[in-house]
Formats: structure tokens, C-alpha cells, sequence
């Protein structure tokens, strides 16, 4: 790259991500100096693009992130960014294509679970949405609405059940929250499995969490997913260590719906109608409430 193609890039871009596109974005910022510092470069522009240039280093240092089963994540409010393993990201984007391939009548409803785009490029995966996300991971939410996530995502994966998958990867790293909407965003599709096959990886940062005869059958099953969400929904609500332990008694958290959260299930159809019997029973006629975050 020559000095004047990067001052190109630097002018027409509109985020970090478009001037760093390698997984080594500080050596990139190293060599980019060299190109276009004033005292090497006789460009016009070179000040303006130095300039430009640290402004856009300091917008990948200060971009959230968060650990995720490949390495990294970046996040801004309506994309993401993994960057790490690139056999897993691979991975990860190959099931995601798979899934956008379905287009059976449920498919095309469940589909606004997946990012609206997604795309890998120098051992960057970025996915994006229409409408503003926040990430689970890191996320503390009050009890009514953590009831609905939890319900989005026993729909997800019963979406993903009801077509011979198993994904086999829920946690706060694999799921976006849409605050105005209600919705959700899985962004991680690593470990997608078909159901009943042989299980070749799961989340290593989170293998507490997963039960305990997967490690001795090794497949991928529907009860995998269910109580990884339950988990998911335990960390939501204030327990980060998802075994709720540190739920217990709390006023804040009724019990009842703690221990649904805590007991095995096996088959997400089943699961996610006893919970909607459960959440009328215990709250009566299901209400919207304002996410303000």
C-alpha cells in the first residue's frame, strides 16, 4: 500500500474497522505512521492524515469488547466484530450461511433472530443489524425482563430443533438484545451441530454450564440447549456464575420461576409451553415493559 491509498482509505472511511482490517490492528497502526507521518511523507495531506489516523487507533482502543469462544469481539450499537481463531470463525460463518439458507415458513419468521448481513474478511467476522443492539455478555437485567429474553430464546432454539440443529453454544458472548423491540441477536454459530450427531466442540469459557452426560455421550441435543439458556438467564439475572446459588431467597427473584430455571428439560417445545403456563400462572396477562438501556 502506497502512502496516497491510504489517505484514500482514511478519507472515506467511516469507522476504525474500515482502516484496520487485519487481527493485528496496533502493528497495522505502527506501519500506517511510517506511510504518512509528516516527517517521511511529503503528501499535502499528510498531517491531516496522521491526524485521522490516530483518531481512528483511538476508536479501536476505546470499542467495547468482550471475550468470545474464537477470541475478541468489538461491538458497536448496530454491528459486531470477532477477530482470533480462524478456523472457528470460519466455522462460525459457514453455519451462519446455513441458516439464512432456510426458507420454510417458520424459517422466514425466525430469521430476525439472525444478523441482518454478515461477512468474513482478512480474519475479521462482522455482523451486522438494522436496529441498535446491546450485548447479554456482562448484562444484569431485572426479572421481568429476563422472563422474556429467556422465552426468545427457548423460540430460537426450538426454531433450530424444529430443524435438525442443535446449537450447542448459548451464552451472554452469543446473543445481541434489540432493546426497542424485544428482540434477539445470536451472533455465534461456532458449535452448531446436528442434533443426535457427534459433538466436535462446545464453549470452553463456559463448559461449567453445560450438562453433565455430554461429556459422556458427546452428541448434540435439544436438552444442551434448554439448559444453557437457563443458565444465560440466571447470569441475566445477577448471578453470573449461572448456577443460582446466589438467587436463593431473594426477595427480588420469585422462586418458583428460579427453580424452573434450575430443573432439567428435555425437549424445547415442551419447555417453552410450560413456561408460558408457568409466567401466566405466576403474573398473570403478559405485558410490555419499556427496556431502557
Amino acid at each position: 500500500m502506497t502512502a496516497n491509498d491510504l489517505l484514500i482509505r482514511l478519507t472515506s472511511a467511516t469507522t476504525h474497522k474500515n482502516v484496520f482490517v487485519t487481527n493485528n490492528p496496533a502493528k497495522e497502526y505502527k506501519e500506517y505512521l511510517k506511510l504518512i507521518h509528516p516527517d517521511v511523507c511529503m503528501l499535502a495531506n499528510a498531517h491531516h492524515a496522521t491526524t485521522l489516523l490516530n483518531q481512528f487507533f483511538d476508536a479501536y482502543q476505546s470499542s467495547p469488547t468482550y471475550p468470545d469462544d474464537a477470541g475478541t469481539t468489538t461491538y458497536t450499537n448496530h454491528s459486531c466484530t470477532t477477530k482470533g481463531n480462524d478456523k472457528l470463525l470460519e466455522l462460525s460463518y459457514q453455519n451462519y450461511k446455513k441458516l439464512t439458507t432456510l426458507n420454510d415458513p417458520a424459517s422466514l419468521h425466525f430469521k430476525q433472530y439472525l444478523p441482518q448481513s454478515g461477512q468474513l474478511v482478512n480474519g475479521l467476522l462482522t455482523f451486522t443489524t438494522p436496529s441498535r443492539i446491546v450485548p447479554l455478555y456482562n448484562l444484569q437485567l431485572p426479572q421481568k425482563h429476563v422472563c422474556w429474553i429467556f422465552s426468545r430464546l427457548i423460540e430460537f432454539v426450538g426454531w433450530l430443533h424444529q430443524n435438525g440443529y442443535s446449537h450447542n453454544g448459548i451464552n451472554p458472548a452469543s446473543f445481541y438484545i434489540v432493546p426497542q423491540t424485544h428482540g434477539l441477536i445470536c451472533t455465534s454459530f461456532y458449535h452448531l451441530t446436528r442434533l443426535d450427531a457427534k459433538l466436535n466442540t462446545i464453549s470452553a469459557a463456559h463448559k461449567s454450564w453445560y450438562p453433565n452426560d455430554i461429556f459422556m455421550h458427546k452428541k448434540a441435543t435439544q436438552n444442551i440447549d434448554i439448559e444453557l439458556a437457563q443458565r444465560t438467564a440466571i447470569y441475566l439475572l445477577g448471578d453470573q456464575s449461572g448456577n443460582g446459588i446466589k438467587l436463593k431467597k431473594s426477595p427480588d427473584i420469585n422462586q418458583t420461576l428460579l427453580d424452573f430455571l434450575l430443573i432439567p428439560h428435555y425437549n424445547s417445545y415442551d419447555t417453552y409451553n410450560d413456561y408460558r403456563q408457568l409466567l401466566q400462572k405466576l403474573f398473570g396477562k403478559p405485558q410490555f415493559h419499556v427496556l431502557d438501556l
